[in-house]
């Protein structure tokens, strides 16, 4: 018989035991958390196809740049739903800047309630608040999306002639500018409510610049307000699901579910991700040909 070595457990080992209470948290999350729209990352089924004169057709591990679901990204976003959480900055924690160094910038730690447990990749919305993008995308029709919804922001600001004065606008894009057929910048600044106006599906609808509008396929640069989106990357907690003691009833310790707390990055950095699967599918609807690779 093999010689079997067992742990020493101590006697009264829940006398003075200090439990989390799941239920105040979860009235403080409610009261002080952040709304929130959370969407599942799912790796896209999609394959390249391979082929070369002579050899047999095989299916890589690449996916297909034409896919309508990721985009050739691999991941595909599906079943939002609204949640709620706590967010704090995570280079206020020393032992996550150290690690991280300066990727660690405009990342997030977000607590959340233990039924909408994240997985790695997933999407974090906020539903309120701003953050500002830029970036360069093609002119691609009358009406069409940057890669985030585009926020029209209310703010005061001073009035021109009399800055003691305030006034209410509106503002969603900053600043706009493109190029010509040949990548030569054009002096034409285009302004918002002048030579288009943001849908309230944050879009750029360009009927008001009719036939002067940037030509389809020239590239537009955009500066804009959008939604703080976050890609999950990180789980500082092992597990989440411990167990609790019910001192005055002595009863046996029971497995409570307690909140998750998951490490998030700015989607804009370089997070592998499509812009979304609603604007992935606009963008190919109609157009693939199911016999491409």
């Amino acid at each position: 018989m093999s010689v079997s070595i067992r742990l020493s457990k101590p006697a009264h080992i829940d006398v003075c035991a200090v439990d989390f209470d799941a239920e105040d948290f979860r009235r403080a999350l409610f009261q002080h958390g952040l709304e929130l729209a959370w969407d599942w990352a799912m790796s896209c089924p999609c394959q390249q196809k391979q082929s070369a004169p002579g050899a047999r057709t095989v299916l890589s591990s690449e996916n297909r740049i034409i896919c309508p679901a990721c985009e050739g990204s691999g991941i595909m976003y599906v079943n939002r739903h609204e949640t709620v959480g706590m967010l704090t900055d995570s280079t206020s924690e020393v032992r996550f800047a150290n690690l991280f160094a300066r990727y660690a910038e405009g990342s997030v730690l977000i607590t959340l309630p233990p039924e909408h447990t994240p997985c790695l990749n997933d999407r974090l919305v906020l539903k309120q608040g701003i953050t500002i993008y830029e970036e360069v995308l093609n002119h691609k029709a009358t009406v069409y999306r940057p890669r985030f919804p585009i926020v029209k922001r209310p703010m005061w600001v001073g009035v021109e002639d009399d800055q003691t004065s305030s006034e209410l606008i509106t503002v969603g894009v900053l600043y706009c500018r493109s190029a010509d057929a040949n990548g030569v910048i054009i002096s034409t600044e285009w302004l918002e409510n002048f030579h288009f106006v943001v849908t309230d599906d944050g879009e750029l609808d360009w009927t008001l610049a009719g036939v002067s509008a940037p030509a389809v396929g020239t590239r537009l640069g955009i500066r804009y307000y959008g939604r703080p989106h976050f890609v999950v990357r990180g789980f500082p907690h092992t597990r989440r699901d411990l167990y609790k003691n019910d001192v005055a009833e002595m009863s046996d310790r029971y497995l409570v579910q307690h909140p998750v707390r998951v490490m998030c990055s700015p989607e804009f950095l370089g997070a592998r991700t499509p812009p979304s699967s609603a604007d992935v599918l606009g963008a190919h609807a109609g157009t693939i040909d199911p016999n491409l690779p």
